[in-house]
C-alpha cells in the first residue's frame, strides 16, 4: 500500500484583539473537495500530522489542500502542497550479463556474442577500420541480461582521419593582418623563421567606437596558409576628466506617477540618508512602488533606484456590528447588465433579500444571476451566483432572436449549450484545441424556438480529453449564428 506521511505546521495569528485559537480544519486532495476530511482541534499552533492512503492515486502529479477555521467561525485561505506519487518498484531481481552486439554507424545486426554470465563487461576489441570513409563515424553497443531484456545503447562517436605525410620543417615567410574587413588590409610583412611575434603599436583613430576584430594569417615555405587568428576588441569613447561631484537635489514618487514628483534641496554632500513618513491615506491597498534618484551638481542624475512595499488593509471594527448597505445583481457575468440598489437604513444583521428585480433579457431559457453585497465599510462580498430559469420576457412569445450561450466556463465534463433559432435551420458544433486541430464536430437539425444540448468530453474514444484551453464554433448556414467561445476544461 502506498502511503503518504504529512507534516504540515498551521499557523493562524489573532484577526481583532487578544488570541484566536484554531478549532478545525479539513482537507482534501486534487479538486475532490467533496471527498474532503473534517478534524477539530483547540490550540494557536496546530500541527498536522497523519498517514494518507494514496494507493488509490494515479501516478503522477497531485495536490494536497488544507484550511483551519478560528473559534470566531472564520476559515482560513486554502494552503496547497504539490506532491509526486512515483509507480511502484518491481520487486528485486538478479541480473547477470550473458551477451552483447556492437556495430558501427547504422548497420544492422542480428549477431549476439555471449559471453560467461557476469556482473559485470569489458568491452576491449581491434576494429579494422581499412573500408570506413573519412570522416564522422559512431560506435554503438549494447548487452543482454539472463531475463533477455537489453540495455540502453550506447553511443560513442570518432572522426577518421586521413593518414599524413611527414612535412620538411617549414617557415613562415609571409604574415598579414588586417582589422574587421580583409579589403581594409592594414600591412604584410615578409619573414623566414619558424616562428613570428607580432609587434605592432595601430593607430586606431579613425575607428568608430565599439566592437572590432584584428585578424592575422601566415604563410609556410610550401606555400600554405594558416587558419585566420581573430582577436576581438571594444574601442571606448574618450573619457572625460573626472572631476569631483556632490548630491544637490533628491527626487522621489510613488509607482509609475513621476508626474507627481517630490523634489528636495540636499547638501551639496557626497552622500545622503533618506528619512521621512510619508502619508498614504490616499493610495489603495495592495503592492505598490518607492522610486527615488538624486542630481549632482553638475545637473547628471543617477539612475533610478524602486522598492516595492505593500500597503495593508485598515483593520474593521469586529463583524458583529456590520450590516448590509448595498447590493448589486450582474446577469450572465455581463457587465453591461448590472443593477445595483441602495439599502441605506438596514439595520438587520443577518439580512434577507426580498425584492423585485426588472429582468433585462428578452429570451426564453436559463440565466446567470450573480449578488454581491456591500458593507457599512464599503467591503463587497464574494460573488453569490444561482441558476435561474426566466420562463417569461417582455415582447410577443412567439419571437426569438438568434442567442447563444456556453456554460460552465470552466467546465469538468459537460459543456451546455443553449440558443434560439429564428427559423428552421442546421447548426454546426466544431471543437478545436489550443494548437488549433479540430477534434470533435457535429451536424444538428433544429426548428424555430428554443434549444439546449450538451458537449461531453469523453465524446469519442471513453477517455477524457485532456485539462486546457478549447475554441467552441457555433454556426448556422446562413451564419445568423456565428459565435466562437474560449472554454477552459478543468
Amino acid at each position: 500500500m502506498r502511503q503518504l506521511l504529512l507534516l504540515i505546521v498551521l499557523l493562524l495569528y489573532g484577526l481583532a484583539k487578544g488570541q484566536t485559537n484554531i478549532t478545525g480544519y479539513t482537507y482534501w486532495l486534487d479538486d475532490d473537495m467533496e471527498q474532503a476530511i473534517t478534524g477539530t482541534a483547540s490550540e494557536p499552533t496546530f500541527i498536522f500530522t497523519e498517514t494518507l492512503d494514496g494507493s488509490s492515486l494515479t501516478d503522477g502529479m497531485h495536490f494536497f489542500n488544507y484550511r483551519c477555521k478560528d473559534d470566531s467561525g472564520r476559515w482560513s485561505s486554502v494552503l496547497s502542497h504539490a506532491f509526486y506519487k512515483l509507480p511502484a518498484l518491481p520487486q528485486a531481481e538478479n541480473h547477470t550479463i550473458t551477451g552483447y552486439q556492437y556495430w558501427l554507424n547504422n548497420r544492422a545486426v542480428t549477431t549476439i556474442n555471449s559471453v560467461p554470465a557476469s556482473d559485470m563487461l569489458v568491452f576491449s576489441d581491434v576494429f579494422n577500420l581499412d573500408t570506413l570513409s573519412y570522416g564522422m563515424h559512431s560506435l554503438s553497443f549494447r548487452s543482454i541480461d539472463n531475463h533477455g531484456r537489453w540495455s540502453p545503447v550506447m553511443t560513442h562517436f570518432f572522426y577518421r582521419m586521413k593518414a599524413e605525410k611527414p612535412l620538411a620543417p617549414q617557415n613562415i615567410n609571409y604574415s598579414e593582418y588586417w582589422i574587421d574587413d580583409y579589403e581594409k588590409q592594414m600591412a604584410n610583412i615578409s619573414s623566414s623563421t619558424p616562428t613570428f611575434s607580432l609587434s605592432e603599436v595601430l593607430n586606431l583613430d579613425t575607428l568608430a567606437k565599439g566592437m572590432h576584430s584584428f585578424n592575422a594569417r601566415f604563410r609556410s615555405d610550401s606555400s600554405l596558409w594558416s587558419s585566420i587568428h581573430t582577436h576581438f576588441f571594444y574601442k571606448l569613447d574618450t573619457p572625460e576628466p573626472i572631476t569631483p561631484s556632490h548630491l544637490t537635489t533628491f527626487e522621489y514618487w510613488f509607482d509609475d506617477e513621476i508626474v507627481n514628483k517630490q523634489t528636495q534641496a540636499i547638501g551639496p554632500a557626497q552622500s545622503h540618508i533618506f528619512l521621512s513618513n510619508f502619508d498614504l491615506s490616499n493610495i489603495e491597498n495592495g503592492m505598490h512602488a518607492f522610486n527615488c534618484c538624486y542630481k549632482d551638481d553638475h545637473g547628471k542624475y543617477s539612475s533610478v533606484m524602486s522598492h516595492l512595499f505593500y500597503k495593508l488593509p485598515t483593520e474593521k471594527a469586529p463583524y458583529e456590528d456590520n450590516v448590509i448597505t448595498a447590493y448589486r445583481v450582474v446577469f450572465d457575468n455581463d457587465p453591461n447588465l448590472v443593477q445595483e440598489f441602495s439599502i441605506p437604513d438596514n439595520t438587520s444583521n443577518p439580512f434577507v433579500l426580498d425584492a423585485s428585480i426588472s429582468c433585462p433579457f428578452s429570451t426564453l431559457g436559463e440565466h446567470d444571476i450573480s449578488f454581491q453585497f456591500k458593507d457599512k465599510y464599503d467591503m463587497w462580498s464574494s460573488v453569490c451566483s444561482n441558476r435561474d430559469n426566466i420562463p417569461t420576457f417582455t415582447g410577443s412569445n412567439t419571437s426569438t432572436s438568434n442567442f447563444v450561450k456556453i456554460y460552465p466556463n470552466p467546465f469538468k465534463k459537460e459543456l451546455f449549450i443553449d440558443y434560439d433559432l429564428d427559423q428552421h435551420s442546421r447548426l454546426h458544433l466544431e471543437v478545436y484545441n489550443i494548437m488549433g486541430k479540430l477534434i470533435h464536430k457535429e451536424y444538428l437539425d433544429y426548428t424555430v424556438g428554443h434549444h439546449h444540448l450538451s458537449f461531453d468530453s469523453t465524446y469519442s474514444s471513453g477517455e477524457d480529453i485532456a485539462r486546457g484551453i478549447y475554441i467552441i464554433r457555433v454556426y448556422t448556414a446562413d451564419k445568423k449564428i456565428n459565435k466562437t467561445f474560449k472554454v477552459i476544461k478543468l
